[in-house]
């Protein structure tokens, strides 16, 4: 057998289709998979899929996936290294790649400081975990600042799919109005992802 193919090795990638950030973390995996022997499993999903059926027969030799409370224990079963590209919890043996919220909020601070604004406004979702995290962060930063800071949030439930999660923003457009209403203007605002950026522009419209 050839070598190149002996040692090629079939990673399988459980990684969303339908949004914007999960595409381009698949672009930047198959432009490091060009780099080594690496074979590609994919097929498109949503980001809370649960795994899929041809996962067990195709004998990956390693998974990267978002990985949640209801995909961990499949996971594990495959007995195959695993990394974590959604760290919405903590996994033990899953080693995980995160965005780094902290700067997200940073850069987002910096853009809107550098505008003139010293009214701060965070709209986010309850309890998903890159919301919290982006909150957390740019609270921190109107703090140090001594600048007022307003903040909503969809209410949700824990440990809740994302998809679900996000769903809530658009049931609770009424008291998201009246918030966006009592914001003195003019006041900077960051939103925690795209799909919550479209529900306050419909919601401003």
């Amino acid at each position: 057998m050839p070598r190149g193919i002996r040692n090629s090795r079939r990673v399988a990638l459980l990684v969303e289709t339908s949004r914007s950030y999960g595409r381009d973390v698949l672009r930047g995996i198959a432009r490091f998979a060009r780099t080594r022997q690496w074979s590609l499993l994919h097929e498109e999903m949503t980001i809370d899929a649960l795994p899929p059926d041809w996962l067990t027969n195709a004998r990956p030799s390693g998974v990267i996936a978002r990985v949640d409370h209801r995909t961990v224990e499949p996971l594990r079963a495959l007995r195959i290294p695993c990394v974590d590209v959604q760290c919405v919890g903590t996994f033990a043996g899953i080693p995980q790649v995160e965005t780094d919220d902290a700067a997200v909020s940073k850069l987002a601070f910096e853009h809107l400081w550098d505008r003139g604004f010293r009214r701060f406004a965070y709209c986010g979702f309850q309890f998903a975990h890159y919301s919290e995290a982006r909150l957390h962060s740019f609270k921190e930063l109107a703090q140090a600042a001594d600048c007022p800071l307003s903040v909503y949030q969809s209410p949700g439930e824990k440990d809740s799919p994302v998809t679900t999660i996000e769903r809530s923003g658009l049931v609770d457009m009424g008291p998201m109005m009246a918030w966006l209403m009592s914001l003195q203007a003019p006041t900077g605002m960051l939103v925690c992802n795209d799909i919550r950026g479209q529900q306050v522009l419909n919601a401003c419209n």
